[in-house]
């Protein structure tokens, strides 16, 4: 989840805006560091001309540092050239010093981080936050089965959309008891069978992925005969401290037991 304040003052120790402006800028060449783009403090430690810039602390997998949008729980690193006072409308509220730390609020909103210079006007920064608004399974494996048996299973990997921000501080899940819908040959006028989903809520990590997902069904009674069902799964994701509104359901490709397998695609 998103981290907020807490700057060390023991000698040589970094503060936690440091530490993640640091990891925020590895693996970019040719970037600077906040400190780097802002330079030495002027005489006094106070600017003529106060400066204030910002970086997510985690990289989005299609958007650059310089962002104003960013994802529900997501924390973003303030640096203003001299001291002063930090608010912020919605998420981490206040701060002082050169430095604040910035995390957003776990609802979709416009808040605006305002820096309060010791001397000239505030600094107002507008940030957009938005929830995930869809989710993308990419097939990684088939389930095997064995001689006589009929069924269809996949593993897939589950990724948040839009990527141009990080949802590395939400969790996904799938809801459960969804019965099957919209049968075909073999399965028409036959009980079918009901979804039931892993009921964990898991973590979703950099590039908006990491749950991996497993959808199955076995156990189809001779005679076989050609034939399909769907099932139609809401998901969600959370964000402490509240839950992101739902995302929408997916809706599995249909299964077919001459195939033997099972494609999912999402629609909102």
């Amino acid at each position: 989840m998103g981290q907020s304040g807490g700057f060390s003052s023991k000698p040589g120790a970094r503060s936690l805006v440091q530490a993640q402006a640091e990891h925020a800028s590895t693996g970019t060449p040719g970037k600077r560091t906040l400190v780097e783009q802002l330079g030495p403090p002027r005489a006094g430690g106070v600017a003529s001309t106060t400066v204030v810039a910002h970086a997510p602390a985690r990289a989005a997998p299609e958007a650059g540092p310089d962002r104003t949008t960013v994802g529900v729980g997501e924390t973003v690193l303030f640096t203003a050239q001299g001291d002063g006072a930090w608010e912020a409308t919605a998420g981490t509220p206040i701060g002082e010093g050169p430095q604040f730390a910035w995390t957003a609020p776990a609802t979709p909103r416009i808040a605006t981080v305002t820096f309060h210079p010791d001397t000239g006007a505030p600094i107002p920064t507008q940030m957009t936050v938005i929830a995930p608004s869809a989710v993308r399974m990419t097939k990684v494996a088939d389930d095997a089965l064995g001689t006589g048996e009929a069924g269809a299973g996949m593993t897939a990997k589950v990724t948040l959309h839009p990527l141009t921000v990080s949802f590395a501080a939400t969790q996904w899940r799938e809801d459960s008891g969804q019965p099957g819908t919209a049968a075909t040959g073999h399965f028409a006028g036959k009980p079918l069978p009901v979804h039931e989903a892993n009921p964990s809520w898991l973590d979703v990590d950099d590039g908006n992925t990491g749950p991996v997902d497993h959808a199955a069904f076995s156990g189809v009674a001779r005679p076989w005969t050609q034939g399909s069902f769907e099932w139609a799964i809401p998901t969600a994701t959370s964000c402490a401290p509240s839950p992101v509104p739902d995302i929408g359901s997916i809706r599995p490709g249909r299964s077919s037991t001459s195939r033997g397998r099972r494609t999912r695609a999402a629609r909102w």
